[in-house]
């Protein structure tokens, strides 16, 4: 897990987009898997899948977060009220 953060670190320090991270190791499945207890990922398919869901969750814009498919349940309401409310109200418009 070390050389996974410190590769990471770097790519991210040298301009690759977490979105790239995000779309590449999320759903990755091993052991171990199953119920977190974090409030806005129930889940996760493994330790990798859980790390990278939290840091969409924390760093990416809602847009990013609709394109990968990490809009499930209550993840945006909880993460980001405020934004999703201005991309309600335009959807009414």
């Amino acid at each position: 897990m070390d050389a996974l953060a410190i590769s990471v670190s770097h790519g991210l320090q040298f301009g690759v987009p977490l979105k790239d991270y995000v779309k590449s190791f999320t759903n990755m499945t091993f052991t171990p898997a199953g119920i977190t207890d974090d409030s806005e990922i129930r889940t996760a398919s493994s330790i990798v899948d859980y790390i990278f869901r939290r840091l969409a969750l924390t760093y990416l814009p809602f847009d990013d977060l609709l394109e990968l498919g990490l809009d499930q349940s209550m993840i945006c309401l909880q993460t980001r009220p405020a934004y999703w409310m201005v991309i309600v109200n335009q959807k009414k418009r």
